[in-house]
């Protein structure tokens, strides 16, 4: 069984429901939510951008606030799980971040973000990997974090 088995199950099981909004796992978590039997009715579905206006248009990100923490940021993932859970009007958004630029030498954070009813959480790791590597290692650490949230609720 699969982490996003384990989601779409959990949501059901809650009778709750998941948005999606990803930058940098380009549209990878909601493939992966969608692929699972029984996503519909749970998994709204999802937002996927790839630059700054995208964020203004698609998630009411202000363009202000990425010019100000960048697109790479604890604060921009934040405003994509609200901007994503309120457009879908569902009860979780989930975010993944745009991917730093590559650098071995000098690892930086990508940052995911899951909204809530009860507010938002915000984590972090740092990596220095290919983005092609990197994205499916994402999709996974923010399906695991929807994870985490839901068996919480018990």
């Amino acid at each position: 069984m699969e982490l996003e088995d384990v989601v779409v199950r959990l949501l059901g099981e809650r009778q709750v429901t998941l948005s999606v909004a990803e930058w940098g796992t380009a549209g990878q978590v909601l493939h992966a939510l969608e692929s699972v039997a029984g996503a519909e009715g749970r998994v709204a579905g999802g937002i996927v951008v790839g630059d700054d206006r995208a964020l203004d248009r698609g998630l009411d990100v202000p363009l202000a606030l990425v010019a100000q923490h960048s697109a790479a940021s604890a604060e921009v993932a934040e405003a994509m799980a609200l901007g994503v859970r309120r457009r879908l009007e569902t009860d979780y958004g989930l975010a993944v971040s745009r991917f730093p630029e590559f650098d071995p030498a000098a690892p930086k954070p990508v940052y995911f973000a899951l909204a809530t009813p009860e507010g938002v959480r915000v984590v972090s790791l740092p990596f220095a990997s290919h983005p092609a590597i990197l994205g499916v290692f994402c999709a996974k650490l923010a399906l695991n974090l929807a994870r985490l949230e839901l068996l919480r609720l018990n």
